[in-house]
């Protein structure tokens, strides 16, 4: 059975990624991309698997490009974005609200 018959699904997540943390072996094995901003294109071509993707362009706070099922073409979207105040009141809330 492979992991995403079974329901496992991997999540990489790196600060910086490089060739040395995300490895040609690893990203041939992810076919959807979710990236955020990142600080050069070749950064950008190295996460999204494209060329000129556009990563390092994004507005930040949330606005991500997204490779997905093998596509070449990178698809752009806004998703919710949590500051730090607001995340730890979150936090603080459940953990008073489920002890």
């Amino acid at each position: 059975v492979k992991a995403r018959a079974a329901g496992i699904y991997l999540i990489f997540a790196a600060q910086r990624p490089d060739a040395s943390v995300f490895p040609m072996q690893l990203r041939s094995n992810l076919g959807n991309r979710l990236i955020l901003r990142v600080d050069s294109a070749g950064t950008s071509d190295l996460s999204l698997g494209i060329k000129n993707g556009g990563a390092e362009r994004l507005l930040g706070k949330g606005h991500l490009a997204a490779i997905i099922g093998g596509g070449t073409t990178p698809i752009y979207a806004q998703v919710p974005f949590i500051d730090t105040d607001r995340l730890q009141q979150l936090v603080a809330a459940l953990v008073r609200d489920l002890g």
